[in-house]
């Protein structure tokens, strides 16, 4: 009898240990250093940092209500790179603001589309896209490094 209490004992403390080791450990990575590491992988214009007041212009999206955001686009109104992560205070804000860069980039597609085919091109290219409250823009000539980076911002 005491070694079967013993035997559900010991599993009861395990399964308790395992189940309080499975609560997922969520990566938070800084917006700027996720933008900036993206800046210096890839070649890029000279590029400008936005302000609060960018960004409500971009984007038309109220910056306040965001945890923090790092976004730099070409300098030149001839260019149109551009990086921008946004993290949301809730998660639930996140499908929002994904749609104002999508909108930002069908505004940009239609002002380059037959005046700068090259910057049209990596307008076409461009990645939108969220991971948890993070949401990501990339218009650049290597979108796929850019994305990696920012997919690997969220690893252990």
């Amino acid at each position: 009898m005491k070694k079967k209490i013993l035997t559900i004992l010991t599993a009861v403390l395990i399964s308790a240990g395992i189940s309080g080791c499975s609560n997922k450990n969520t990566v938070e990575p800084d917006t700027a250093k996720i933008r900036d590491d993206i800046i210096e992988a890839i070649e890029f214009p000279e590029m400008v940092n936005a302000t609060k007041d960018n960004i409500s212009f971009m984007y038309g999206l109220d910056s306040d209500e965001f945890e923090s955001f790092a976004c730099s686009y070409a300098g030149s109104g001839g260019d149109a790179d551009e990086i921008t992560v946004i993290k949301v205070k809730e998660e639930s804000d996140a499908s929002d603001v994904k749609t104002a860069l999508e909108k930002r980039i069908d505004s940009q597609k239609n002002a380059y589309e037959g005046y700068a085919p090259i910057e049209f091109e990596q307008l076409e290219k461009a990645v939108v896209k969220t991971n948890g409250r993070y949401i990501f823009l990339a218009v650049s000539e290597d979108t796929a490094k850019a994305e990696k980076i920012f997919d690997d911002a969220f690893k252990d």
